[in-house]
């Protein structure tokens, strides 16, 4: 059980701590509402970041870091050599979004950990969640009406849209959201539906109801994106939330379902959508959405034209990696200029990209971040009511990290790193310490 604490300094009210909780609001819409984001640009998110940074109570950056922190300025570390001799980079994804998204991905391990690690302030973490929660659910109903009327424009916005300006900035216009928007909805979903069934007394019908309304436009919306990957992801989350019991049992289901994913013949998974599709001719919607299944897996490219499968994109990662382990196609034996091949990177399993491009040098720093902070969580959560949600979101989080590009996608960071850990506190949000319940979870 959580009991609320004292909260110090600037977190009882004061000019700065508004102006600290307005920051991070403004962050969390940026992260989760995509059409703010196109229009605000790059350097608001900055400004607001480094405001926030500037009215936390600053001694928390000189007292003891936790270990998951430590990794990650490690983590960053690791690429100065490289910048010093100047073969840092990317692959396909390209050398800015290792500078930019990458540490965007990361970027709520530091606001969580400040809120609720250091001043307990339940109060900025119910703000964040509400906050987050909107923003994702204006931006779920506003891709899925773009998708009304540009069935593909969430893929496209993925990566497939190239070079095409204008219809991205069409899509973007529309406050259409693409492969990271859909896939952190994903997480936000999963967590909103288990603190809307399981919050008990935290929530007011109010926010249930808010709840109730955000999970079936998300759900809506990630039907609509079509990414067969997402879909699997929410009904998993949503059986291991509703139906699964046990730890173990967790385990198993999402290890069969990667395992699925992974070794099923894509032919096979693409015959039986064409099968469905024949039976469900006289219907239009049912027709054309099974059909586009069909082709995502009976046409995975490997840009040469020749159609190769999801676990052959992720084996070509590993071996990779296996022929340059310490410090992968950028160090020193290394071929940086096949870096871009996707015979060589697959770009379809996040951890092992990262590990085929920087090798143990830059992964072991990687790994220890995810398990200090999973293990950080775990203990906070011990014998809680919402322990069984970290669980879920964690061991999805490093699933999804298996199957599909992850750490570039600074969307799915954020959603894990920052609103999961808030959405426990949702029904805190606006409430002053003095009135504020004593069992915030339990």
């Amino acid at each position: 059980m959580m009991e609320t604490t004292g909260i110090a300094n600037n977190s009882d009210g004061g000019f700065r701590y508004r102006i600290n909780q307005l920051s991070v609001a403004v962050v969390c819409v940026w992260m989760t509402l995509p059409y703010f984001r196109n229009k605000a640009g790059l350097y608001v998110l900055i400004s607001f970041f480094g405001l926030w940074l500037i009215t936390t109570d600053l001694k928390w950056l000189v007292s003891k870091w936790p270990k998951d922190i430590i990794f990650l300025v490690i983590f960053f570390g690791t690429f100065i050599p490289y910048i010093i001799t100047g073969t840092l980079g990317f692959g396909l994804f390209g050398t800015k979004t290792l500078l930019v998204s990458v540490p965007e991905f990361f970027m709520g391990i530091f606001i969580i950990h400040y809120y609720l690690h250091y001043k307990n302030d339940y109060n900025s973490l119910g703000i964040i969640a509400l906050v987050s929660l909107i923003s994702v659910s204006i931006g779920s109903f506003q891709t899925y009406l773009g998708l009304e009327t540009n069935p593909g424009a969430a893929r496209a916005l993925g990566g497939s849209i190239g070079e095409d300006t204008v219809l991205k900035a069409l899509y973007e216009g529309l406050g259409i959201g693409g492969f990271g928007f859909v896939y952190g909805a994903c997480f936000v979903f999963i967590a909103t539906l288990y603190v809307m069934i399981k919050g008990g007394s935290t929530l007011s019908k109010m926010y249930k109801v808010l709840c109730g309304l955000a999970c079936v436009v998300m759900f809506l919306m990630i039907l609509k994106a079509s990414f067969a990957t997402a879909i699997i992801l929410v009904v998993l989350g949503a059986v291991l939330t509703l139906v699964v019991k046990s730890r173990s049992s967790y385990v198993f289901v999402i290890l069969l379902s990667a395992g699925l994913l992974l070794f099923i013949p894509q032919e096979l998974v693409g015959e039986a959508f064409l099968k469905l599709a024949v039976i469900f001719s006289n219907n239009k919607i049912l027709y054309t959405k099974f059909i586009t299944y069909a082709a995502k897996y009976l046409t995975i490219s490997s840009g040469s034209g020749v159609s190769i499968g999801r676990f052959d994109l992720v084996l070509f990662s590993l071996k990779t990696f296996l022929k340059h382990p310490l410090f992968g196609l950028y160090g020193p034996l290394g071929d940086a200029a096949s870096a871009t091949d996707t015979y060589v990177i697959g770009y379809h399993s996040g951890w092992l990209d990262m590990l085929g491009f920087y090798g143990l040098f830059t992964g072991i720093p990687l790994v220890l971040i995810i398990y200090y902070n999973i293990k950080k969580q775990f203990i906070l959560f011990k014998n809680d009511r919402y322990m069984s949600l970290f669980f879920i979101t964690s061991c999805l989080f490093v699933f999804l990290g298996v199957v599909n590009p992850l750490i570039n996608v600074f969307e799915v960071g954020f959603a894990y790193f920052c609103i999961v850990p808030a959405m426990p506190f949702l029904g805190s949000a606006f409430i002053p310490n003095s009135a504020r319940l004593n069992n915030a979870v339990s």
